[in-house]
């Protein structure tokens, strides 16, 4: 599985965008391009990650299993309350809420839930919502948060972290009942990408000596 992401995201740091034409593809072997909005500007969404991890997934020979989009989750969750701007997500009440890509293994003729994905991009505002879905929606999982950036300076890094550290500490630990690994990976550096294989790695992440505490996994030469 994780082999498959990282092949994915070697693939997404190649892929050629709208404005700069063939000239700007970088031996890519998918046809996938980014678009560009009105202005000019090189669009970069979640979506792309996702539609080439997909693309690995199904020219994989090693992959036995199979996957799902967009999947209902087990559990029931409110992430939003129109009368309370500040509402904190909740577990157990409101309605199914969805995963956007899940892993599935067979086990005696039955498909069953293996892994969860969910795609990310750029320094979002809050994270909360798939942080709780990824831990506490389904026992005995390993998931995964891809998220992906095109850009960032000194504090792009420690302020995603710190998203994230923040997020482990509103969660409940007692619900906790999944492993998560968390990617973050700069399109623009190709050569690595910070990998959280767990929370420790992420609380011990010191946004005064950021360099001294990434994670960094070589994925392209």
């Amino acid at each position: 599985m994780e082999n498959l992401i990282k092949q994915s995201l070697i693939e997404l740091a190649k892929i050629a965008n709208e404005s700069d034409g063939k000239k700007s593809v970088k031996k890519q072997t998918s046809k996938l391009i980014f678009p560009i909005y009105s202005s000019g500007v090189k669009r970069v969404s979640e979506q792309e990650a996702r539609f080439l991890f997909v693309r690995e997934l199904e020219n994989s020979e090693n992959f036995k299993g199979y996957y799902s989009i967009e999947t209902p989750t087990s559990d029931l969750y409110k992430f939003s309350d129109k009368d309370d701007r500040e509402f904190e997500p909740k577990k157990g009440e409101g309605k199914s809420a969805s995963f956007d890509l899940t892993i599935y293994d067979i086990y005696d003729e039955k498909f069953k839930r293996a892994n969860f994905i969910e795609f990310k991009n750029e320094n979002v505002y809050t994270i909360k919502k798939d942080f709780l879905k990824l831990l506490c929606d389904k026992d005995n999982t390993t998931n995964y948060l891809i998220h992906t950036i095109k850009s960032e300076n000194s504090g792009t890094i420690p302020s995603i972290v710190c998203k994230y550290k923040e997020t482990i500490n509103f969660i409940d630990k007692d619900k906790i009942i999944s492993t998560l690994k968390i990617i973050l990976f700069n399109i623009n550096k190709p050569t690595q990408v910070i990998w959280f294989d767990n929370f420790s790695e992420i609380i011990s992440f010191n946004k005064e000596e950021p360099e001294r505490h990434k994670k960094y996994l070589e994925i392209q030469k």
